[in-house]
């Protein structure tokens, strides 16, 4: 043996008894090779990994997240503001009605506020709560829609963008289709008994507070169908099946229905109104709540109808 053999000999021996003197106890190599049973070795630097991997998807997502799901959400928003607008502008009406000195307020600041007046004043109120609603609820889903990426940046299974649109596009699914049928039906009785008696030379608060015991019944029966029909849309969408309720009013025969009960309530508050307005005979009790009621019916029928063939419309925009 040569004198290189020695000394490669010697030189392994110091190396192994060194390296067996410096090594760390077995469970710490283990966890440092092996981790918590991951892909990865390192546990940190897996999970900034996949949260590196899982935010730029989420990016990616809301990139191409469907433009329809921030319109469906404005529109939503926009047709409940404006029914609700409506609805309070008529109950504020109908609180006005009964006190004197408001009447005589709203006579010195609008004249006598006939039909064609109080009508374009309802509209407007209810267009411009429309247009004000949709830029605040456009506002408002950017705005969630980035606190929710930030908020989810965190987290490596955290819900993605697409599920969040969707979640406050159903938040809005039932207000939708409540407050404009409220404010539909509560704003077209009013106006249509404003017109009703619009050659009469009264006043739309003296008409109020004469008609109210007819009238108020028949706000709160229509805020009451509204809320029924819109929380048979919430259980629909929780339980996937469609309640009775929104399986009829969505039916073709109530379209039908609705539009023959139309034609029978003006051809009937014609016939009513002719005999008041050239004879001076005031109708009964009886013809108040028969118009009152037929007048509810012509109103909620069509417009359930409408409503619920735009909420369908917009789920097939939503690929649902």
């Amino acid at each position: 043996m040569s004198h290189l053999d020695d000394v490669i000999r010697s030189d392994l021996s110091a190396l192994g008894t060194e390296t067996a003197r410096a090594m760390p106890p077995f469970d710490e190599l283990r966890a440092s090779l092996v981790g918590s049973g991951s892909p990865y070795r390192d546990d940190a630097a897996g999970v900034e990994a996949r949260r590196r991997d899982a935010g730029e998807g989420r990016l990616r997502e809301l990139a191409l997240l469907p433009p329809a799901c921030e319109r469906v959400f404005v529109h939503r928003v926009s047709r409940a503001a404006a029914g609700a607008v409506a609805v309070m502008a008529v109950l504020l009406a109908a609180g006005a009605s009964m006190d004197p000195w408001t009447q005589r307020l709203v006579s010195l600041v609008f004249g006598r506020p006939t039909a064609p007046l109080v009508g374009a004043l309802l509209g407007g109120a209810a267009l411009a709560a429309y247009v004000l609603a949709g830029l605040v609820a456009e506002r408002y889903y950017e705005r969630r829609l980035r606190l929710h990426l930030h908020s989810a940046s965190a987290e490596v299974d955290g819900p993605s963008p697409a599920a969040e649109a969707r979640r406050l596009i159903a938040r809005v699914d039932s207000v939708a289709v409540a407050l404009p049928l409220a404010g539909v039906a509560t704003g077209g009785l009013f106006l249509g008994l404003l017109l009703f008696f619009s050659d009469t030379g009264y006043s739309a608060l003296g008409l109020l507070a004469e008609c109210r015991d007819v009238f108020f019944p028949a706000v709160l029966f229509s805020v009451l169908f509204g809320v029924a029909l819109g929380g048979a849309c919430s259980r629909e969408h929780r339980s996937l099946v469609r309640p009775m309720l929104v399986a009829v009013a969505a039916h073709w025969s109530t379209l039908a229905t609705g539009t023959a009960l139309m034609v029978a309530t003006l051809w009937f508050a014609a016939r009513t109104a002719l005999g008041l307005h050239a004879y001076g005979i005031l109708p009964g009790h009886l013809a108040e709540w028969m118009l009152g009621g037929l007048g509810l019916l012509s109103l909620w029928l069509p417009t359930a109808w409408a409503l619920l063939w735009l909420r369908r419309r917009e789920h097939a925009r939503l690929g649902e």
